[in-house]
């Protein structure tokens, strides 16, 4: 069964995960987003299901499906369309921001080799799951506290409400999922389909925001919902 009470090294390396995840890898791509163009910086970002699936292989010795491999591809290609925009070419010598966001997503795809490691070594998606996010309240708080100081953290209480909504409902709400699936399958099929997040953002921005998608984000959707198709029939 799993152990709801990990011994040290697994909780040890759930702390860690949830620092390099959460705190790391998340101030990296939020500084490339403030460092170059968001229609380079984001689909660089979102690679990291194509990073995640060759860690797999690569580090937890899965079987090397060429489809699996396929969907990957097709995934990250899709999430490039759906990323880019109409503006011209004037601001593109901002590219700082790539490499920290390319840093980013490689950190959020290997990864998945510390989550599926302590998965297997019998420890709870729950119990992984809770470690990672006291990780993540620790060490932002912290560096927030040692930037901003006390006072300004409390200053905006409903961004403080709003953030611990959003929190519960994305990481406690999702992640717990995420576990739960890494829990009973192999780390390289499941890596793909986090794909799919950015398709279901835009369909939500078009249908409750009113926006008008380009013919490169429908482009985009479809190479990303056939990546998934081929993943979780085929893979």
């Amino acid at each position: 069964g799993k152990t709801i009470f990990p011994e040290p090294r697994l909780s040890i390396l759930a702390f860690a995960t949830g620092f390099f995840s959460y705190f790391v890898a998340l101030n990296l791509f939020i500084s490339g987003l403030n460092k170059g163009g968001t229609h380079k910086v984001w689909p660089v970002g979102n690679t990291a299901p194509f990073w995640a699936t060759v860690s797999a292989i690569l580090i937890l010795d899965e079987k090397a499906n060429t489809l699996v491999l396929l969907s990957a591809v097709l995934i990250v290609i899709g999430i490039f369309f759906l990323s880019r925009r109409g503006e011209k070419e004037a601001d593109m010598e901002r590219n700082m921001g790539v490499p920290l966001a390319f840093l980013a997503a490689f950190i959020w795809g290997i990864l998945v080799v510390p989550n599926k490691y302590c998965l297997n070594q019998g420890m709870s998606p729950l119990s992984f799951l809770t470690i990672m996010i006291i990780a993540a309240f620790v060490s932002n708080n912290m560096y927030f506290l040692y930037r901003e100081g006390f006072e300004e953290m409390i200053r905006d209480i409903k961004g403080l409400y709003w953030g611990l909504v959003s929190g519960i409902i994305a990481l406690f709400g999702g992640g717990l999922f995420w576990q739960l699936a890494l829990s009973v399958e192999d780390a390289s099929r499941l890596a793909p389909l986090l794909g799919a997040e950015s398709p279901i953002v835009l369909i939500l921005s078009v249908l409750l925001l009113g926006e008008s998608p380009t013919y490169k984000s429908i482009f985009g959707i479809a190479l990303v919902f056939f990546g998934v198709l081929i993943v979780t029939t085929f893979g």
